[in-house]
């Protein structure tokens, strides 16, 4: 008997492994002044457009820039209570017309607008998504047909159980020891690749830790992916990849310039931890004139590092 509760305890040791803030460095203290730098002239961007990143996309990425340099009142992304929408105007796809996109939002949006939730320990909202969605069976917009529908707006059981976790958590219930909601799978590219780190973190979050299988999927992104400051933070928060590591790609002025913000003179894409390095995303594109990106994808990268979120 006490070799099975032994083999029984370290199993569910190995099982579970909590997040570790990296030690702070001269590199970290770098990394925590640009990132201040980056966060002030988000807020400039900000009061100048009123959203991050592409306007269709942006209740992912404004919620993300706000969970690291914010906060910011997201209430007008939201109509009837629990129905939330791409952009603060409502207007991606409206009346059955496109207008930028083919649906009023997509589950990556809710993977963002979570984030905010956590940080801003919003249980009312976050019941009032769980009422919407049960109400009208977890399809959370609309979109320009069946397909896109369900490819887009309808939340999968592993994001609905993601989502019950969260308002477990908002309630103070500890998820530690219970079997996790987001578990690995195969090893996306590209912008899938980003949106399973998103819920990785966020599960990690949540549940204050990850599961070996979690980790392994984590590992493997940040090794196929070594530029990635995202993937490559994430790995250092859980001791699967150095510090250092993690801070020499934010500190690289090539994907993220000291004086300034990144702009379509460095890369043209302005989240680069949402696409692969080997993309042409990743490199200059002047053909489209000289553009001022909103730098979310430092200040996230690097507030997970420094125990912001």
């Amino acid at each position: 008997m006490r070799l099975l509760l032994l083999t029984l305890l370290l199993s569910s040791c190995s099982y579970f492994q909590r997040d570790n803030k990296p030690v702070g460095s001269g590199a970290s203290e770098a990394v925590a002044a640009k990132k201040a730098f980056y966060c002030e002239q988000g807020k400039r961007l900000y009061a100048e457009r009123g959203f991050f990143d592409d306007r269709c996309d942006s209740l992912l990425f404004t919620s993300l820039w706000s969970v690291a340099c914010g906060p910011l009142d997201l209430s007008s992304y939201e109509g009837e209570p629990g129905k939330w929408y791409r952009n603060p105007e409502r207007d991606c796809f409206i009346n059955g017309a496109p207008n930028g996109s083919a649906s009023t939002i997509s589950r990556d949006m809710f993977l963002g607008l979570w984030h905010h939730f956590v940080k801003a320990k919003d249980l009312s909202n976050t019941q009032e998504l769980i009422a919407y969605g049960e109400k009208n069976a977890w399809v959370m917009g609309e979109a320009k047909d069946d397909e896109t529908l369900v490819s887009r707006c309808l939340l999968t059981p592993q994001l609905i159980s993601l989502l019950f976790d969260l308002e477990s958590y908002l309630k103070g219930r500890r998820l530690t020891d219970e079997p996790g909601s987001a578990d690995a799978g195969a090893i996306n590219t590209g912008f899938r690749a980003h949106l399973d780190i998103l819920r990785l973190h966020l599960s990690g979050l949540i549940r204050g830790g990850l599961t070996d299988s979690e980790l392994s999927t984590v590992e493997a992104q940040a090794s196929r992916q070594p530029r990635n400051a995202l993937f490559v933070a994430l790995a250092a928060k859980y001791g699967k990849r150095s510090a250092e590591e993690a801070y020499s790609i934010l500190l690289d002025g090539s994907l993220y310039p000291a004086t300034h913000l990144p702009t379509t003179g460095e890369r043209c894409i302005n989240y680069l931890n949402s696409r692969d390095q080997e993309s042409s995303d990743w490199l200059p594109c002047p053909q489209e004139g000289l553009k001022e990106h909103d730098g979310t994808d430092f200040v996230f990268a690097a507030s997970i590092l420094d125990g912001t979120f």
